[in-house]
Order: C-alpha cells, then sequence, then structure tokens
C-alpha cells in the first residue's frame, strides 16, 4: 500500500507558485519516511502519518525565498531534490542544485551550487547543517574553467560507500544549451557528519570530471 504525499497545492501555498516538474527524492530507515519534491519536503511514518508540516525546499536549504511574498523578490531556483539515509553514521543527507537569480524578474543569474544538507543526529525532524559546492565553473572562485560555463549541475545524484557520500551532476551551461561531461563530488561522510553537529573545520571535498 502506500499514501498520499506532498502535494502541487501545499508546494504553491509555500512558494508563491507551483514548480513542474515535480522531481522527488525519497529516502526512509525504521518507519520514518522523508518526502522532497519540487520544491518542499516533509517527513511522514511509514503508515503516512506526517511528523512535519510541509517545508519549502528553499526554507529547508537556508535560502532566501523563492518569491517573497512581502517584497516580491525571486530568491535563489532549486531543483532535483534527492536524500539518503545512511545507517553506518545514522545521518539524513539531502542534496538540491541551486541556480542564482535576478531578485526583480526571477531571471537566472549567473552563478550555481551544489546544496548539501546534513542532519545534525539521527533525527529528520531536527536540524540540518548546509554546505555549499560552487559548480559554475568558469574559473572564478577556484572552480575550473569549463567550457560554456557559467554551468550548473543538472540532475545530482546522490549516493554513498563506506566512506564517502557522492553526488554526480551533468553540468549544462547555465545560458545555453551546451553539455559539458559529468561532474563527480566526493567528501568524507563522518567528517561532514560531525560538522553537522558542531565540529569545528572545513568540509573537504574532491571534484572529478
Amino acid at each position: 500500500t502506500g499514501f498520499s504525499g506532498i502535494n502541487a497545492v501545499q508546494s504553491g501555498r509555500l512558494n508563491g507558485f507551483d514548480v513542474e516538474p515535480p522531481d522527488q527524492g525519497l529516502c526512509a530507515y525504521h518507519g520514518v519516511v522523508m518526502e522532497q519534491v519540487n520544491l518542499a519536503v516533509r517527513v511522514y511514518t511509514d503508515r503516512g502519518a506526517a511528523l512535519t508540516r510541509p517545508v519549502s525546499l528553499n526554507a529547508f536549504f537556508a535560502q532566501p525565498p523563492l518569491l517573497d511574498p512581502t517584497t516580491k523578490r525571486f530568491g535563489p531556483f532549486l531543483s532535483d531534490p534527492r536524500c539518503y539515509h545512511d545507517a553506518q553514521t545514522g545521518r539524513w543527507y539531502s542534496s538540491v542544485l541551486s541556480i542564482d537569480v535576478k531578485p526583480r524578474t526571477g531571471a537566472f543569474g549567473n552563478r550555481s551550487s551544489l546544496l548539501i544538507a546534513v542532519s545534525a543526529t539521527s533525527d529528520p525532524t531536527g536540524e540540518y547543517a548546509i554546505f555549499a559546492i560552487d559548480t559554475t565553473d568558469n574559473g572564478s572562485r577556484h572552480t575550473p574553467r569549463n567550457p560554456h560555463c557559467p554551468c550548473f549541475g543538472d540532475q545530482p545524484l546522490l549516493g554513498a560507500d563506506a566512506n564517502a557520500l557522492v553526488v554526480t551532476t551533468n553540468e549544462y551551461s547555465i545560458t545555453t544549451s551546451d553539455q559539458n561531461n559529468a561532474q563527480v563530488y566526493a567528501a568524507s561522510k563522518t567528517n561532514l557528519a560531525a560538522l553537522a553537529s558542531g565540529a569545528q573545520g572545513t568540509a573537504q571535498v574532491v571534484h572529478l570530471q
């Protein structure tokens, strides 16, 4: 059997308008289910009882609202959420792509990021630490100088092995339809978990392309 998850009405109310397509991220562990869609997140029991209210992905990833109802300004465009529960570290990991926009019009800007949320504890309804990886790849801010960039990492796919959290993306130009090679980002799971719990330091990421 199943249950009704986040719907377009809930997402539209949270963000000011509905976002298509409704790309989904889904992960579960020991009777708890986290669902993410474009552009909302909610945690349930495996029988469908809500453990949290719906939250916009922009708020979940500590970003300005997709559309601020007061100022009518646009915040970063997020898409393609994924989530993963790691039994080894006991943490919940989530990823999403982010593209800067022009606040007055919502048109794409010229910078992008891969955002990763890591739960501070084993409780997916609690606090999260947010990490950002610059995926613009136009040679600025220590990023590679790839063709056709500024770029963004489309459809980030999230997974892990015994040591690392790994995200792969398809790199596309923000301004044209040109595509580069796939990009791979890897970081220590235990390091991310420790930083999410308040340890001092900086996350170290390996970028392969």
